[in-house]
């Protein structure tokens, strides 16, 4: 996975440089009996009977309720020794400086940031000015000491020091574009917006998105990172973790430094390192797109990728003769019934055909419709996936090429 992991690497990598530090970074909807992330999480934390964890429901509108269901999961079903509510909210900022708090944080093996709205976690954990409240401070030093950090849905979103999105659909974000501001004036409903100061920090120079594929973000992330990445806190990577999956980075900052993907579906990346991006109207040539699923692995010092061991090669081992297209490439929500993940399986499907090397999708919006165009690179796109009678057909791919924009192309059957 040439450039995007690569960027990924240099930025977790500079994050903190005093011990071995580990994320879980998921991406929302994980249900209750994913054995893999629950476990790695406590495993992380110290194993049963030993971790601690301070959990974070921040996001919430109902922070006490969510954390009761985190305390039994991880506790009762899991193993932990113990959680701590940490009761910063929005109701409660003045917690991010109170010294009882500050302490039990420090005292904590690991910590999870629980689902809603991250803008919340924003609110609470910074004082005014955006400088960072002792409470934020001390979780970051017990992080850099070895206490792993998870994150769930907007638990995820808010770890990066880049721009963070806040919300919008693909279909207008690639119309009106991207926003700082809290309501797109555009389209108030579903417009592109974003954090120009990013998230908690924890993270560098990647963006981070969740519930991914499921609600056809792949859209939103690419114009996100296009308009903002000649910001300050801007980036070339995006990083979109789908639900009930995660991202788990090992080792941050040492030469065993490794990511996984566990969980029930993928992860997507898109490197803007070589794209071409027009605006008014908007469309963008070359991106680089790649997508690992369960227990692939991503070696960042030798910038190589080791797909799970049950996954081969689909050069002569595809399950379809012609790739497959969309007309919901996007998996707009207000289509009945919702076609959920469709620019995921448009993706994985020419890769798992035998006479393709092309296919597209459109957006169900109209007035424009936007188009995305999926090619295979020779030399430079691979993919591996298992045969259905493991399960499912899962599919990993590396270096598909992806265009966007408002052109009908011939070959598009759309």
């Amino acid at each position: 996975m040439r450039v995007s992991v690569t960027v990924l690497y240099l930025c977790l990598a500079a994050a903190f440089a005093n011990a071995a530090k580990n994320l879980v970074l998921i991406g929302g909807g994980l249900a209750d009996d994913n054995l893999a992330i629950w476990n790695e999480v406590v495993n992380l934390a110290g194993g049963r009977g030993v971790a601690k964890i301070g959990v974070v429901t921040t996001a919430s509108d109902d922070p006490w309720g969510r954390y009761l269901y985190y305390d039994n999961m991880f506790v009762n079903e899991y193993g932990a020794a113990s959680t701590y509510y940490v009761p910063i909210t929005v109701n409660t900022t003045d917690k991010n400086s109170d010294p009882d708090v500050v302490d039990s944080i420090q005292q904590q093996t690991g910590f999870f940031f629980g689902d809603g709205e991250q803008t919340r976690i924003i609110e609470s954990w910074f004082l005014s000015g955006r400088v960072e409240s002792p409470a934020l401070i001390a979780l970051k030093d017990t992080y850099a000491a070895g206490a792993v950090i998870g994150g769930t849905g907007a638990g995820t979103t808010c770890l990066s020091s880049t721009v963070m999105v806040t919300g919008g659909l693909s279909w207008s974000g690639l119309v009106y574009g991207s926003c700082n501001c809290t309501s797109h004036p555009d389209d108030p409903n579903d417009g592109l917006t974003y954090d120009p100061d990013g998230g908690l920090g924890v993270i560098d120079d990647v963006v981070l998105d969740t519930h991914f594929s499921e609600s056809g973000r792949e859209g939103r992330l690419i114009r996100l990172l296009a308009d903002t990445m000649g910001l300050s806190r801007g980036a070339e990577v995006g990083v979109g973790v789908d639900e009930n999956t995660a991202f788990v980075v090992y080792d941050i900052g040492t030469s065993s430094q490794r990511g996984t993907v566990l969980g029930e579906n993928g992860v997507f990346f898109a490197d803007m390192d070589h794209a071409h991006i027009h605006f008014n109207p908007f469309d963008i040539e070359h991106v680089d797109c790649h997508y690992l699923t369960e227990k692939d692995e991503y070696n960042f010092l030798r910038d190589e990728v080791t797909y799970a061991s049950y996954k081969k090669n689909l050069i002569g081992d595809e399950m379809n003769p012609n790739a497959e297209t969309s007309s919901d490439v996007f998996s707009n929500p207000t289509r009945q019934p919702r076609q959920y993940g469709e620019f995921r399986r448009v993706a994985v499907n020419l890769l798992d055909s035998r006479d393709d090397s092309h296919t597209c999708g459109r957006s169900y919006m109209s007035g424009p419709y936007y188009y995305v165009d999926f090619t295979q690179i020779e030399k430079s796109s691979a993919a591996y996936g298992n045969h259905p009678n493991y399960g499912h057909r899962l599919i990993s791919y590396e270096d598909i090429h992806i265009d966007i924009d408002q052109s009908s192309h011939p070959n598009c059957g759309l």
